[in-house]
């Protein structure tokens, strides 16, 4: 990968170190000096008698007073070192580090960017700064550095075509959307699918040289097997942002939302042979799981920014989604392994004393999400199906687009689904009708 682990320096004798101690960064021999020598505190002397012996001006000798110590004859004296020089300050820094450590309190949340926003105005104040796409805020963390340049800008391309795209259905000028939510329309979702999947390709070709050295199959292969999951951690961590409070209201793209109330007016203009009621039904329990899972796993974890592009990587590189080349499985493991170790220091820097019990938590989100989605909810409903045809359609429009026309494949991909799934078929194809998602009228091979 792009980045390796962060260096520290000891806050005492300015060694570079690689863990923390004492919950401050402090060195093996630095800590070990301070738990002998803390209950002699009354006992030590300064050297000097002026309890300065590790300022720096006191530890650098001038060039002058070398030489003519050298002119006279006499040996040059090494510049001083603070492990072996005083005691006394030695025991002093450290003193002063752990109080100045105490008053600092344990890093906080970070508030969210939202309100609980009316979804009939979903607008969201333009001067409103958001320190998640900030990237510049992460340079003290290698990894999450390398990780927030490239989710910052292909979040950033993908928002604003997005918008580019409601304003070419919409006919509006494009100052009017600055800073705006707006509600999804059908015949924006498969686009916006797309939009999603590219972001996600440019984000791990930039963030994780592994992925960028793989061929374009595997490429493919992982980022389809890994997108709808992707897409839902991340939707739902924004959703969290901009509607705190709001639990039935679900990310579609960068700029778009579905609220559950918004199901009727989104289907409106479906063809009169679907079955339009059983369609909103079945979204409807789909966004109610949504929120009473999902959603209420990020609301008890409650991710930080850093600990999100942690959450992100770990998704990426599962074992669930990176198949059965074993090469590709060592590297998802090594970079999994080199993520924990800069969340480990991360959380050192923050002062989280018991950093394995938060790292626990971010697991548990983690599988929890991943086992709702693949065997709870999604599985027999139509909404898994709905997206599995966007997953697949994707892909086809992504190799070409004369596929979009062949009707043999879309019976090949409906004999290929669950037998959870087959039994819904006729019923759920209208759903390919109903999106239109052909570009066209499609047209039943009935």
């Amino acid at each position: 990968m792009r980045f390796s682990l962060l260096k520290m320096k000891c806050l005492i004798c300015s060694d570079e170190i690689n863990n923390s101690r004492m919950g401050v960064n402090a060195c093996r021999a630095c800590a070990a000096f301070y738990k002998r020598a803390e209950a002699q505190g009354d006992k030590l002397i300064c050297k000097d008698r002026r309890n300065e012996c590790l300022e720096k001006s006191e530890r650098v000798r001038p060039f002058e007073r070398l030489l003519g110590k050298a002119l006279f004859g006499q040996c040059l004296i090494k510049f001083s070192d603070s492990k072996t020089s005083c005691r006394k300050c030695r025991m002093a820094r450290f003193t002063e580090v752990l109080e100045q450590a105490r008053e600092k309190s344990p890093a906080s949340e970070p508030s969210s960017i939202g309100s609980n926003l009316n979804k009939e105005s979903p607008q969201i104040a333009e001067r409103i700064v958001s320190t998640f796409t900030d990237h510049r805020l992460y340079k003290k963390y290698d990894l999450f550095l390398i990780f927030i340049q490239p989710y910052s800008v292909c979040t950033c391309e993908n928002r604003h075509l997005a918008r580019l795209l409601y304003l070419t259905e919409s006919g509006k000028d494009t100052g009017e959307l600055l800073g705006v939510l707006y509600p999804t329309s059908y015949s924006s979702m498969l686009t916006t699918w797309r939009l999603t999947r590219e972001a996600m390709f440019g984000f791990a070709n930039v963030a994780f040289d592994e992925f960028e050295c793989l061929d374009n199959t595997s490429k493919d292969t992982l980022i389809e097997q890994s997108l709808m999951f992707l897409d839902l951690m991340e939707s739902t961590y924004r959703v969290r942002r901009h509607f705190p409070e709001d639990t039935e209201l679900r990310m579609v793209g960068y700029t778009t939302y579905l609220h559950i109330s918004d199901l009727e007016k989104l289907f409106e203009k479906c063809p009169d042979d679907v079955d339009k009621a059983n369609l909103i039904n079945e979204f409807k329990r789909a966004l109610t799981e949504f929120s009473r899972t999902i959603r209420q796993q990020f609301e008890i974890a409650q991710p930080t920014d850093v600990e999100f592009l942690a959450l992100l990587g770990l998704s990426f590189w599962s074992e669930e989604f990176v198949g059965h080349d074993d090469s590709l499985i060592k590297s998802a493991s090594r970079i999994r392994s080199e993520i924990l170790n800069e969340l480990n220091v991360h959380y050192k820097l923050c002062g989280v004393v018991n950093y394995a019990a938060r790292v626990g938590q971010i697991f548990c989100l983690l599988i929890n999400c991943m086992v709702r989605i693949f065997c709870g909810f999604f599985v027999s409903s139509s909404y898994l199906i709905f997206l599995s045809y966007l997953i697949f359609l994707s892909y086809l429009i992504f190799v070409s687009s004369s596929y979009l026309h062949s009707s043999y494949l879309l019976r090949i991909f409906m004999k290929s689904l669950p037998a959870t799934g087959a039994a819904k078929v006729n019923e759920d194809y209208q759903v390919f009708k109903l999106l239109n998602i052909f570009g066209g009228e499609v047209q039943s091979s009935q």
